[in-house]
């Protein structure tokens, strides 16, 4: 509802009626990688110590077999829009988009890009983004990259730097500590890609470089 500060020509457009769900339970997350990366054992392992996400940790092999850990196990890969819905984010590592179904990843980027699921990509020497550039997800993807090309990466191990945008909404600062110092050891990434400011697509904003 909007309530003007004097006289208004047309009132009836003031107000709107929205409806809305409140969910009591925990997040649902899907994870899905290719090979077993320290990426991967990480994660799958903070996903598992979350008690306020219930996940499905699966690891794709290229004859469409699956290796899975997590709270809740999958009889099969979701591959309907209501399996899709299942999960309220999706996380893909380092596999290939081949791995998949067109219906499967179709019906995945309609529950991303319509219904508001979440998506999160974590990028890999095999596949992540590049084998996903003429993929139904290539528009959902933040860099706009040439399918089978090789990503360039830093030689060594690198740290974050927060954006401004970052410290407006109040991420990625852990004080006392700054993730931006190399001598803590754990901030390090190990491997990062390169990406220059012509890569990063105009909807896209940067939470840290």
């Amino acid at each position: 509802r909007i309530v003007p500060d004097g006289d208004d020509l047309v009132t009836e457009n003031n107000t709107q009626s929205l409806a809305f769900e409140v969910v009591d339970r925990p997040l649902r997350a899907l994870y899905l990688d290719g090979y077993p990366r320290w990426e991967r054992r990480y994660l799958t392992a903070l996903l598992l110590r979350e008690p306020s996400i219930a996940s499905s940790s699966l690891m794709l092999a290229t004859d469409r077999r699956f290796i899975q850990e997590g709270d809740v196990n999958l009889a099969v890969l979701p591959r309907s829009a209501e399996e899709w819905a299942e999960f309220d984010v999706v996380i893909l590592g380092d596999l290939r988009a081949d791995l998949f179904s067109a219906e499967q990843l179709e019906n995945l980027r309609t529950h991303i890009a319509e219904r508001g699921a979440g998506l999160l990509l974590i990028a890999g020497p095999g596949a992540m983004p590049r084998g996903w550039a003429e993929s139904p997800l290539a528009d959902l993807l933040p860099v706009a990259v040439a399918s089978g090309g090789i990503a360039e990466r830093f030689d060594t191990p690198v740290t974050l730097s927060p954006t401004p945008l970052a410290d407006r909404l109040g991420l990625l600062r852990f004080e006392p500590v700054d993730i931006a110092d190399p001598a803590l050891g754990w901030t390090n990434l190990r491997y990062a890609q390169r990406y220059s400011d012509g890569e990063i697509k105009p909807a896209a904003e940067e939470l840290a470089a």
